[in-house]
């Protein structure tokens, strides 16, 4: 995190969120799991759905370049694969998706510049993330 420029406290949460998988295999992860539930869909959330087409699926290069690209927007941003979702600006979230060649994402975006988020992921998508 802190090699792709983002900020100490950024770099502090990424640490932080980290701690995801181990606490997914403690038994409280059942009540984490419904707070992370897929927003619905007629509550302002726009989507874009894309196939990653990258060999090596999202390994960190590219998981980092969808970090920073979608940092700047203000828009509440969710990044789902399958029943699995994460924070698309946080690089340990991503990792714990798993990305392959092949899979699908769906990036849900609500807010002013919602828009503008899910075309830059569009065209991140079409480049292969930068890989």
């Amino acid at each position: 995190a802190a090699g792709a420029g983002l900020t100490l406290d950024e770099v502090a949460a990424e640490a932080l969120g980290a701690l995801g998988p181990k606490q997914g295999m403690l038994p409280a992860s059942a009540a984490q799991a419904t707070t992370e539930a897929a927003p619905v869909a007629d509550d302002g959330w726009l989507r874009c759905e894309v196939v990653v087409e990258n060999p090596h699926g999202l390994h960190v290069r590219p998981a980092a370049r969808l970090v920073a690209a979608l940092k700047p927007f203000a828009a509440e941003l969710r990044l789902q694969k399958g029943e699995k979702e994460a924070n698309p600006r946080s690089l340990s979230r991503l990792a714990m998706l798993d990305v392959r060649q092949g899979d699908r994402l769906i990036l849900l975006a609500r807010g002013e510049d919602a828009g503008a988020a899910l075309s830059c992921f569009q065209q991140l998508a079409r480049d292969r993330f930068g890989d």
